[in-house]
């Protein structure tokens, strides 16, 4: 399938980075489909400032610091190689409540506080600000974060407790049967919204993206979602908080409810009316997703002392190559 071919190539560079990085079994259930990451951060790939793209070259040279192929890495090593970090996915919240309060939703299997994407993202945003993490750590820490960022703009992870953000709603989706409500989300959506208007074509899609973005429907907002709307002011402005509360929205308007704002319960069906009602939410949210994620990388690599030396780094490392590549003014004797 042509649409999976980015993705394919996002793994095969996966594999480069050694063990510790490598590829393991992908469990369905977390963040946005591969292809929903790869999209938020291919956008927010566009958005990167010299600096930041500096940066993600020096810490993820494997992929030539191209976010989009490290932005389902979460996803791959969740279960086998951090056990812990299933939980960091996704918030669940009361149902129908259609709130997000932190106090009362973000905390681990185990009551741990903060132990859920909004807590995950301010945590590793934290990390990518100190200086006294290793290069290795900071890497992790970096790739975890543009993982984050798409997970808690796909609204079904801050979605409800009793059925684990639509996991345990199982109907028929067009052609598809026994499809979680997550799923399609995640998934069924976007691949038939590819596969119908794109050619089956990552690359089409993610220029359509950015025509939407630069002078397109997008265009008008594109400033305002990188201001945060809330009381908060969390480090880069990775305001994970309101992001949240957006999401858990867009859920019960849209998500848990089909096109005649009926309740989606187990066994439904879905066709081409929720497609269209369900379609622009979910291609707004990889469009804010990746606008949002760049502006908190650039914000980052501007503002960190640890991240700085990298970019640092890889700036002289380009500007001797390029020195290099110069030719000699030294004067030619012709023969």
């Amino acid at each position: 399938m042509a649409s999976l071919r980015v993705l394919c190539v996002c793994v095969a560079a996966l594999f480069a980075f050694g063990a510790p990085m490598a590829m393991r079994g992908v469990e369905a259930q977390l963040g946005w489909g591969k292809l929903g990451h790869y999209m938020t951060a291919a956008i927010a790939q566009e958005y990167l400032s010299p600096a930041a793209k500096a940066g993600c070259q020096h810490l993820l040279p494997e992929v030539n610091g191209d976010i989009g192929l490290i932005a389902s890495w979460a996803d791959s090593v969740a279960r086998d190689l951090y056990p812990w970090s299933p939980q960091l996915h996704y918030i669940n919240t009361p149902d129908w409540a259609c709130n997000y309060e932190r106090s009362r939703d973000c905390h681990g299997e185990n009551g741990a506080p903060m132990a859920c994407v909004d807590g995950a993202i301010q945590n590793y945003t934290m990390r990518l600000m100190n200086a006294s993490l290793s290069e290795n750590q900071l890497k992790e820490a970096l790739m975890f974060l543009v993982h984050f960022v798409g997970d808690i703009h796909q609204p079904l992870h801050v979605g409800f407790t009793t059925d684990e953000g639509g996991n345990t709603e199982y109907g028929t989706f067009m052609t598809r049967t026994h499809r979680r409500l997550h799923q399609l989300w995640d998934e069924d959506i976007i691949e038939k919204r590819i596969y119908d208007n794109f050619s089956d074509t990552n690359s089409t899609y993610l220029s359509y993206y950015m025509k939407q973005l630069s002078t397109g429907i997008y265009a008008q907002y594109v400033n305002a979602w990188r201001v945060c709307s809330g009381p908060e002011s969390p480090p880069a402005d990775a305001c994970s908080q309101a992001w949240a509360s957006e999401s858990i929205i867009l859920a019960c308007s849209t998500a848990y409810v089909d096109q005649d704002g009926n309740k989606i319960m187990n066994g439904f069906n879905l066709q081409y009316p929720y497609y269209e009602f369900a379609l622009p939410v979910i291609e707004q949210r990889i469009a804010m997703g990746g606008i949002r994620l760049a502006n908190v990388l650039n914000k980052l690599f501007a503002q960190s002392e640890g991240l700085r030396r990298f970019v640092d780094k890889k700036t002289k490392l380009l500007a001797q190559q390029q020195e290099e590549e110069q030719p000699s003014n030294e004067s030619i004797a012709w023969a």
